[in-house]
């Protein structure tokens, strides 16, 4: 047992194997032999131009690291996977074998032995209503898989779904104190520098960009720019609200971050991504009182008009007419609404379970995906999964205003818990028109950030470091039992 804040907690619990020194030696001899052999292997693989011999042998001694790190310390897996899930998708193979599908299940497995042992030792704290929100709908996508016609690919997406949400269940349980909140928000932007280092390096060797139409969009690490811009998006509101309650010596790193994130947003011409990153900001100003914030804005918003004229190019474009699944940027609002009218035929066979996740493309002209998060829930997983889908955002939304009214001003869990709320708000706002669920990178983040929120709304009313009651948030004092006569 140990104390913080003269409150006893109890250990993290570990998942630990006793070894002995001969074990111990015939370990580090199996590591070295696995690491020359996996160095040949890379070798030769690179020698011979196969792109799959040379990562594969990287990867899997990168994973076997991962796993010593979480046979060790698990709370530090969980915060190095946060760092490098975002560049994960660099490395991709196709089909099921890409490494963001492999860490997914790695860390779904080790995660569900760690929360088992935790549950075990009755050392877990009681599920909040985001976590039953997430693993109802999870099930209602888990359904739909009965009657999809593609289960491979549906089976292979809840996977993935069921790894980001078991990220926020693990954040749930981890951050207990002040400190662990404080870990995963560096690990946030850490993983945040390396993508615009990463974007730098690209755009410094002509590379990092796609071509949608008559537009060279950012992409950054991603596969496509509306997968960055959002992912951009979510951190920048993050970093917004709580810059002002950062120490001063981290403060001018950060603010330098954000201002590299906010031009690189710019160069994705993601539209809905910009425009929930202005409704995310001015949530902050207004709840925060930042006026300062909201000329800043302005001013931002002016300059990316005027030293970025492909933005007003997607602009106009957003209003003009194409053909269904016809031109390359198929981005206009005419489009959309025609597009997504072709989608409500695809449920018709199965309308309470949908036709199964990740399948709406198989039906559609072009193979495109639905292009909103609502629309996708109501296909994809019927009326039971639109129906849970709406409970999940009003769990979010709940959670995060609850936790801006319980911290206390003017500190970093109430900043933490405003920029969670704009986060939120943001998601809400893209998934009207986009596919936000779909990048599980960006999935992941964001439940990370709404984790830390949850974390400061529970504490609200105990000292950081308090083992919360498993059944009760509060305790009422009995009582007294009047005396017999």
């Amino acid at each position: 047992m140990s104390e913080t804040n003269g409150v006893a907690t109890s250990p993290e619990p570990t998942i630990s194997l006793p070894i002995s020194t001969s074990a111990n030696r015939l370990l580090t001899l199996l590591v070295a032999i696995v690491a020359v052999g996996a160095s040949l292997l890379s070798g030769i693989g690179f020698a011979s131009g196969q792109r799959m011999l040379a990562l594969l042998p990287i990867l899997a001694v990168a994973g076997l690291l991962l796993a010593a790190v979480a046979v060790t310390r698990f709370s530090w897996f969980v915060l190095l996977l946060l760092v490098v899930r975002p560049m994960t998708d660099v490395v991709k193979f196709g089909g099921g074998m890409d490494p963001s599908n492999l860490i997914g299940i790695g860390f779904l497995v080790v995660a569900i032995l760690w929360l088992t042992a935790t549950l075990w030792g009755q050392k877990g704290i009681r599920p909040s209503f985001v976590t039953m929100a997430l693993v109802t709908f999870t099930a209602a996508g888990a359904l739909s898989i009965i009657g999809s016609s593609y289960i491979q690919a549906s089976a292979l997406q809840l996977v993935r779904l069921s790894a980001a949400i078991m990220m926020f269940v693990v954040l749930e349980q981890l951050i207990t104190t002040r400190a662990m909140m404080k870990r995963v928000l560096v690990a946030l932007f850490t993983g945040l520098t390396i993508t615009i280092g990463y974007t730098a390096f690209t755009m410094a060797t002509g590379g990092g960009a796609e071509v949608k139409g008559d537009f060279s969009r950012l992409t950054g690490p991603f596969t496509q720019s509306n997968d960055y811009a959002r992912f951009l998006t979510f951190l920048i509101l993050l970093g917004v609200a709580i810059i002002p309650y950062v120490d001063r010596r981290w403060r001018r790193g950060l603010f330098a971050v954000l201002a590299a994130s906010s031009v690189l947003l710019i160069m994705t011409l993601t539209l809905g991504a910009i425009g929930a990153t202005v409704v995310g900001c001015l949530i902050i100003a207004l709840i925060q009182r930042r006026t300062k914030l909201v000329a800043l804005l302005g001013i931002a918003t002016v300059g990316a008009l005027t030293a970025a004229p492909g933005l007003l190019g997607r602009i106009s474009t957003s209003t003009t007419a194409s053909e269904l699944g016809g031109r390359a940027t198929g981005n206009s609002v005419s489009w959309r609404l025609r597009f997504w009218a072709s989608l409500l035929d695809i449920e018709k066979n199965n309308p309470i379970t949908g036709a199964g996740l990740n399948t709406a493309q198989y039906f559609t002209p072009g193979g495109k995906q639905p292009h909103s998060d609502f629309l996708s829930a109501y296909v994809e997983t019927g009326i039971l999964g639109f129906v849970l889908y709406l409970g999940l955002l009003a769990a979010l939304l709940a959670t995060t205003a609850q936790a801006v009214l319980r911290a206390e001003r003017n500190t970093l869990e109430w900043g933490v818990s405003v920029g969670a709320l704009a986060v939120v708000a943001a998601f809400a706002v893209m998934s009207l028109a986009a596919n936000v669920i779909q990048s599980m990178a960006n999935f992941w983040y964001f439940l990370a950030v709404v984790a830390c929120a949850s974390a400061t709304k529970r504490r609200s009313d105990l000292p950081w470091g308090a083992q919360l009651p498993r059944r009760h948030i509060a305790v009422r004092t009995p009582k007294p039992i009047p005396a017999v006569q």
